[in-house]
C-alpha cells in the first residue's frame, strides 16, 4: 500500500514532526510555569476571616466535623477552599503546590477548548503561555497566603473554558455535549462555592450561551433540545451543590443555636442599634 502511494509518508513526515516539536514545546512550557511556581513558599497571616478560618476549617474537615465549631465566622464565606485544602493535604500535596498545578492545568483546558474555534495549535498554544504566566500568578500576596484568591483565578478560567468548548461543540454529539456540560457544572459549583460574589461571572455566562443560539440558527428543530440539554446538566449541579452545603450546614449545626426565621410583621426588640 505504502508503495503505491509514497507521496503519502512524504507528506505526513513534516507533520508528525510538527506534532512532535509542539508537545515538546508545551512540556518544556509547563515545567517551566511549575518551576517558577514551586519558588513560592505559603507563609499564612495571621488573619482569623482569612488565613487562619480557612485552616481551621480545613483541620475540622479533616477530623469530620464539617467546618467547625459554630461561632460567628464559621459560615461568613464559602466551603470549598477549606474542602481544597483538606483535599491536598488527603493527598500529601503540598497548598501552593496544588494551587500552581490546578491553575497550569485551567490554563490547558481553556486553551483545549479553543480547538474548534482556533484551528491552529500554535495560536493554542500561545494563549496558553499568555495565561499561564500571567504574573498575577505570581503575586506575593494571593500566591503565598492561605486565601480563596490561590485557586479563584484557575476556577474563573475552568469556568469559562468548559462554557468555550460547550459552546464551540454545540453541534457535536451527544457525549461531547455532555462531557463539557458536566464540566461546567462541576466547575462552576466550586466557583460559586468559593467566594460570595460569584454572580458577575453570569454575563460571560449568556454572552457565550447567545453565542450557542445563533450558531443553532440553522438547525431549528433541534435548537431547542440542545440548548436545554447544555442548560439542564450545569444548571442541576450548581443547584445539588448549594442545596447539599446547605443541608450539611442545618445537620451540622446545633438545634439550639440555628438562627430563627422571624415572620413578617413580627415585633422587633428595640435595642441600641434599632432605636
Amino acid at each position: 500500500m505504502r508503495a503505491m502511494f509514497p507521496h503519502t509518508d512524504a507528506r505526513r513526515a513534516p507533520l508528525r514532526t510538527e506534532i512532535v516539536l509542539f508537545r515538546v514545546a508545551i512540556g518544556a512550557l509547563v515545567l517551566l510555569r511549575l518551576w517558577l511556581g514551586s519558588r513560592l513558599h505559603v507563609t499564612p497571616k495571621v488573619a482569623p476571616h482569612d488565613d487562619l478560618l480557612f485552616l481551621d476549617q480545613a483541620k475540622a474537615l479533616l477530623d469530620g466535623q464539617w467546618l467547625g465549631k459554630l461561632d460567628a465566622l464559621t459560615l461568613i464565606k464559602g466551603p470549598f477552599y477549606p474542602l481544597f485544602i483538606a483535599a491536598t493535604q488527603v493527598a500529601g500535596i503540598r497548598l501552593i503546590a496544588a494551587e500552581q498545578w490546578f491553575y497550569v492545568a485551567s490554563c490547558g483546558l481553556f486553551a483545549v477548548a479553543l480547538t474548534p474555534w482556533v484551528p491552529s495549535r500554535w495560536g493554542r498554544a500561545l494563549a496558553f503561555a499568555v495565561l499561564a504566566f500571567n504574573p498575577m500568578s505570581f503575586a506575593t500576596d494571593p500566591a503565598t497566603r492561605v486565601i480563596r484568591e490561590g485557586i479563584y483565578p484557575a476556577l474563573t478560567l475552568a469556568v469559562l473554558a468548559c462554557s468555550i468548548g460547550l459552546v464551540a461543540r454545540i453541534h457535536r454529539s451527544l457525549a461531547v455535549r455532555t462531557a463539557w456540560a458536566l464540566g461546567l457544572g462541576f466547575a462552576l459549583s466550586a466557583f460559586w462555592l468559593t467566594r460570595e460574589e460569584g454572580i458577575w461571572i453570569v454575563p460571560s455566562l449568556l454572552a457565550l450561551a447567545s453565542i450557542a443560539v445563533l450558531q443553532l440558527r440553522g438547525w431549528p428543530a433541534a435548537r431547542a433540545k440542545t440548548l436545554l440539554h447544555a442548560a439542564v446538566i450545569p444548571a442541576f449541579l450548581l443547584v445539588a451543590s448549594i442545596d447539599g452545603v446547605i443541608v450539611t450546614n442545618c445537620r451540622s449545626t446545633p438545634s439550639a443555636r440555628r438562627p430563627s426565621s422571624a415572620r413578617i410583621g413580627s415585633p422587633v426588640r428595640r435595642g441600641p442599634f434599632t432605636g
